[in-house]
C-alpha cells in the first residue's frame, strides 16, 4: 500500500519535457477470525468473537462461505450444527477482508427419566432414600439442583440419603459442558400429610371480582372459609378460580386433602384493595384562553401517579394539565391511585365558547384636513355590546350597538381600543385617528441627462433634480447622493428606477425611470497584448481579447467596413508572416434583445514582422518579499529580466498583470532601466535594449492586501525585436523561461455556525483538498464549503504548482462575531380585555 508515480517524458529539440502521475494503493485491513463453543439449543453473538469489531465498516456476515445465507442477526445466532460464519467488512478507505467465526456445537446429554419411588414399608412410615442414575453418555458428572426437600448424597451415578418425602433434582454434566436435568421423587408413606395450598394470590384493586390460586399438592379440593366469613360470598371452583370478589377486603380459602381416614388443609387468601373515588368536574372558558384542569378535581393532591388523557384513558398524552388551550369543547380524562396503587378514572369537561371578532383595526382616512365624525363598528356573531377601553384618550365614545363618535378638533393624532362582550367572551378593536395634514400638491421629476452605463455595463446612473420638492427624496435601486440634483449610482442594467418624493405616508410622489439594457451597449474589447512580434515567415500568434458584458468579439481586416474573418475572444489568422500586418476587433451584443448592437469602435492588433537570422534568449524571474499578508498589508513584488545570449536584444517590453484584488500603490515603481506605466491591472514595462553575456534589469513596485483568498499575478517578455531561441514573447504560455507567476494568501476569518465557499477554476479536474499538510483528501470538487480553521491546499489532474509553489487558503477563526447591534423601533400599548 502507498503511492507509486510515475514519470512521462517526451523528448523535442534537444529538451526532455517531462509530467508525474500517480496512483494510490490503499491498505485493506486485517480481521482475525474467530471461534465459540456452544451447547445444542444455545445461542451465541457473532460480533464479540471478532476483535475490534466495531472498528470495522458495512458489516455483512453470511453462512458457509462470503457468498453464503445472509444472517439477520449475527448477535444472536442458534446453529444445530457446527457451522461456520463469514464475516466481510471494509476500513474507513473502503478497502475489505473476511474472517470466519467456527461456532462448534457440542450435544446436549440425556439425564434420563424422570422417575418416583415408592413407599419401602408403609407400616413403619419407611422411605426409599437412595437411586442409580442413569445417564448417556456416560463420563459426565452429577450435582444437586437446590437443597429441596434435604440435601442429597451423589457417589458417581448413586444417589442416597433423599431422606425427606418429595421431588429432588439433579443436573448432569459432560466433559463438553452440555447440562440435562432429571428428577427423582421419593413418595410419602400412606397417611394424612398436610398439603400446601400454594402462594397467596396477587393483591387485586376494585372492580376486578375474580382472582386464582394454585395450590401445590394436587388432589384436594377447595372451599371458602367458614368463619371468620369473607367480606362477600365469593366462591371457588376446583382449578382455585375465584369470582365474586365484590366487596374490598380479605377473602381466604381452604385446600382440604383426605388421606388415610385423615382430612389435612391449609389456608390461601386474596386482598381486594379498594380503589379511590374520582369525582368528575368541569370548565367553561373562551376560544384561545388555558385553563387549570388539576383545580377542577376535588382533593386532587391526594392522589398518586396523576395521568391526563385526551377523550379517554387511552387517548393522546397531556403534557401541562395545568395550562390547556383546546380549540373546542373537550373531555379531558384523568387516570389516578390512591396509596394502595388502585386506580380511578375522572372526567373533566372543558366548554369552549367562540371567541368574537371585534373587526380590523382601522385607520381613518384624512379628506380636507379632517376626518369622519363618527364610525360604525362590525362584530361577528351578532348580539353583544361594545364598551370603550378604559383609560382611552378623550376625543371619541362609543354607544353599546358599536358607533363610535369622534371629536375631530381633540380626537387627531389619537388611537382608541374598543372592547365587544358576547357570551362571556370579548375581544378588541382599534381606532386609529390620524393628524390630517394640508392637501399635497405633486412634485416633478426632471432628468438632467441620459442614463449612464458603467465600465462593467451591469449598472447604470442618472442625474435628476426634482421641482416642488415636497420632503424625502428615496430610491428603490441604487445609492442615492446629491441634494436636487440628485445621482442615483449602481442601478442593475435594465431595471426600471422609482424616485419617491414624501412628505407623509399620504403626502408623496412616485416617479419611474425606465432604465437602459447596458448589453446594448458594448465596450470596445480589451486586447491581451495590443502588439506581438512574430518572425517573418512563422504562422501568426493567437490575437487575444476580453470583452466587459453580454458581448462577444468580431475581428477585422481593417478598420470599418469589410468582412468578418472571425468571431470570438480567441483569434489565430491563418497563413504566415510575410511584413507588419495590424487586426481589428470590435464587441457585438449577445443580449438577445438587441444582437445587432455593436461596440463604438474598433481596436486595432498590431502584429510586428521581424527577421529571425539573430536571435537572442533572454529569461524572465519574479519574486515576492512574502508569501503570507493581512489585509492592509504592503507587499514588493521584483522583476527581473537578463539576456542568456552573445548577442544584444533590442526593443523588449514587459507585461505583468496583477490580481485585480490588490490594489496598486501609486508611485512605487522602481526601474533600473526604461519605463513602467500602469492602465487598469495591466503593468507595461518599456525596456528597450538588454546586453549580451547575462546584462540584468529589474523592476520594483508594491501593492496593498485589500481582501482575503489568493491573489495572483503573471509577468511575460510581451515583445522584443529578434526571435527568442527557447521561447515566444506574449504567448502567455506556462514553462517557457520568458513567463513567471507569483503569489500571495490572505487569511479568511470564519466565526462558528458559517462556512466558506472556496473555488478553484471549472477546467481543473479530479480536484481534491488537504487539510494542514495532511495526505488523506478532506474534499473533492472545483467548489467546496469549508467550516472549520486550517490551511488547504488542492491538487489537480491536469494542474501542477509553479516552481515558487502554490498559496494555501488559509482560514482562521474570526476576532468579531458578534452579531451588528440593530436598531428597530417598536410601540408598547398596553391593551386591557
Amino acid at each position: 500500500a502507498g503511492t507509486y508515480k510515475f514519470v512521462y517524458s517526451v523528448t523535442s529539440g534537444g529538451q526532455t519535457c517531462t509530467d508525474t502521475a500517480q496512483v494510490i494503493v490503499l491498505a485493506k485491513p486485517v480481521i482475525a477470525d474467530g471461534s465459540a463453543t456452544i451447547c445444542a439449543g444455545e445461542s451465541v453473538d457473532l460480533t464479540s468473537k471478532i476483535t475490534n469489531y466495531n472498528t470495522y465498516l458495512s458489516p455483512v456476515w453470511t453462512v458457509g462461505t462470503a457468498g453464503g445465507t445472509a444472517v439477520a442477526t449475527p448477535t444472536s445466532v442458534k446453529p444445530t450444527g457446527t457451522t461456520t460464519y463469514v464475516l466481510v467488512a471494509q476500513n474507513a478507505a473502503g478497502c475489505k477482508d473476511t474472517a470466519n467465526v467456527v461456532v462448534t456445537v457440542n450435544p446436549k446429554p440425556n439425564a434420563g427419566k424422570d422417575t418416583t419411588l415408592a413407599c419401602v414399608n408403609a407400616a413403619n412410615n419407611t422411605l426409599a432414600t437412595s437411586y442409580t442414575l442413569v445417564p448417556s453418555p456416560a463420563g459426565g458428572t452429577w450435582s444437586q439442583l437446590g437443597t429441596t426437600p434435604t440435601t442429597a448424597t451423589i457417589t458417581g451415578n448413586n444417589v442416597t440419603g433423599m431422606s425427606v418425602a418429595g421431588t429432588y433434582q439433579f443436573i448432569y454434566t459432560t466433559t463438553a459442558g452440555c447440562k440435562d436435568t432429571v428428577a427423582v421423587t421419593v413418595a410419602p408413606c400412606a397417611g394424612c400429610v398436610k398439603p400446601n395450598a400454594g402462594a397467596d394470590a396477587a393483591n387485586v384493586c376494585q372492580p376486578t371480582s375474580t382472582a386464582k390460586l394454585t395450590a401445590v399438592t394436587t388432589g384436594g379440593t377447595w372451599a371458602p372459609i367458614v368463619s371468620p366469613a369473607n367480606p362477600s360470598a365469593a366462591t371457588i371452583d376446583a382449578s382455585g378460580n375465584i369470582s365474586g370478589l365484590n366487596a374490598a377486603g380479605t377473602y381466604k380459602f381452604v385446600y382440604s386433602i383426605t388421606s388415610g381416614g385423615q382430612t389435612c388443609t391449609d389456608t390461601a387468601q386474596v386482598i381486594v384493595l379498594a380503589k379511590p373515588v374520582i369525582a368528575d368536574g368541569s370548565a367553561t372558558i373562551c376560544a384561545g384562553e388555558s385553563v387549570d384542569l388539576i383545580t377542577k378535581i376535588t382533593n386532587y393532591n391526594t392522589y398518586l401517579s396523576p395521568l391526563w388523557m385526551v377523550g379517554t384513558a387511552n387517548g393522546t398524552g397531556v403534557a401541562t394539565p395545568s395550562s390547556v388551550k383546546p380549540t373546542g369543547t373537550t373531555t379531558y380524562v384523568l387516570v389516578a391511585q390512591n396509596a394502595a396503587g388502585c386506580k380511578d378514572t375522572a372526567n373533566v369537561v372543558v366548554t369552549v365558547n367562540a371567541k368574537p371578532s371585534a373587526g380590523k383595526d382601522t385607520t381613518l382616512v384624512c379628506s380636507n384636513g379632517n376626518v369622519p365624525s363618527s364610525v360604525q363598528l362590525s362584530a361577528a356573531p351578532t348580539g353583544g355590546t361594545w364598551s370603550a377601553l378604559t383609560g382611552n384618550p378623550t376625543g371619541a365614545t362609543v354607544n353599546s350597538s358599536g358607533l363610535v363618535s369622534i371629536t375631530n378638533a381633540t380626537a387627531q393624532g389619537k388611537s382608541f381600543d374598543f372592547v365587544y362582550l358576547v357570551n362571556g367572551c370579548q375581544d378588541t378593536v382599534k381606532v386609529i385617528v390620524p393628524t390630517c395634514a394640508a392637501p399635497c400638491v405633486e412634485s416633478s421629476v426632471t432628468l438632467t441627462g441620459a442614463p449612464v452605463c458603467s465600465a462593467d455595463v451591469q449598472t447604470y446612473s442618472i442625474t435628476f433634480s426634482v421641482t416642488n420638492k415636497l420632503g424625502i427624496v428615496k430610491v428603490n435601486k441604487g445609492t442615492l447622493t446629491g441634494n436636487n440634483p440628485y445621482t442615483v449610482t449602481g442601478i442593475p442594467s435594465g431595471a426600471s428606477v422609482i424616485i419617491t418624493d414624501s412628505l407623509s405616508a399620504i403626502c408623496k410622489s412616485d416617479t419611474t425611470i425606465v432604465g437602459p439594457n447596458c448589453n446594448c451597449n458594448p465596450p470596445v474589447p480589451v486586447l491581451l497584448a495590443p502588439s506581438l512580434t512574430a518572425c517573418i515567415g512563422d504562422t501568426f500568434p493567437t490575437l487575444k481579447a476580453t470583452v466587459v458584458g453580454l458581448a462577444t468579439v468580431e475581428w477585422f481586416s481593417q478598420q470599418t467596413g469589410g468582412a468578418v474573418l472571425f468571431t470570438g475572444l480567441n483569434y489565430k489568422p491563418s497563413g504566415t508572416v510575410t511584413a507588419n500586418t495590424v487586426f481589428y476587433a470590435q464587441a457585438r451584443s449577445t443580449d438577445p434583445t438587441c444582437p445587432t448592437a455593436v461596440s463604438t469602435s474598433r481596436v486595432p492588433a498590431t502584429i510586428n514582422a521581424q527577421s529571425c537570422i539573430d536571435t537572442i534568449d533572454l529569461a524572465l524571474k519574479k519574486s515576492i518579499n512574502t508569501k503570507v499578508a493581512r489585509v492592509g498589508d504592503v507587499l514588493t513584488y521584483t522583476i527581473k529580466v537578463w539576456n542568456e545570449w552573445t548577442k544584444n536584444a533590442t526593443g523588449v517590453e514587459v507585461t505583468d498583470s496583477i490580481a485585480t484584488t490588490v490594489q496598486f500603490v501609486s508611485g512605487s515603481f522602481v526601474v533600473s532601466r526604461g519605463t513602467a506605466s500602469i492602465s487598469g491591472n495591466v503593468i507595461k514595462w518599456n525596456i528597450g535594449n538588454i546586453e549580451a553575456g547575462g546584462d540584468t534589469v529589474t523592476l520594483r513596485y508594491q501593492v496593498k492586501a485589500t481582501q482575503a483568498g489568493i491573489h495572483l499575478n503573471t509577468a511575460e517578455i510581451s515583445k522584443t525585436n529578434e526571435k527568442d531561441k527557447d521561447s515566444t514573447p506574449g504567448n502567455g504560455k506556462g514553462g517557457e523561461d520568458d513567463i513567471d507567476q507569483e503569489c500571495f494568501t490572505v487569511p479568511f476569518e470564519l466565526c462558528a455556525g458559517q462556512k466558506l465557499e472556496v473555488g478553484v477554476p471549472a477546467n481543473l479536474t479530479n480536484v481534491q483538498w488537504f487539510k494542514n499538510g495532511g495526505t488523506a483528501a478532506v474534499a473533492t470538487g472545483n467548489v467546496v464549503l469549508f467550516s472549520e480553521v486550517g490551511t488547504y491546499t488542492f491538487t489537480a489532474t491536469n494542474q501542477t504548482c509553479p516552481a515558487n509553489g502554490c498559496c494555501p487558503v488559509i482560514i482562521e477563526a474570526g476576532t468579531n462575531c458578534c452579531p451588528v447591534e440593530v436598531c428597530i423601533p417598536y410601540t408598547v400599548k398596553k391593551v386591557k380585555k
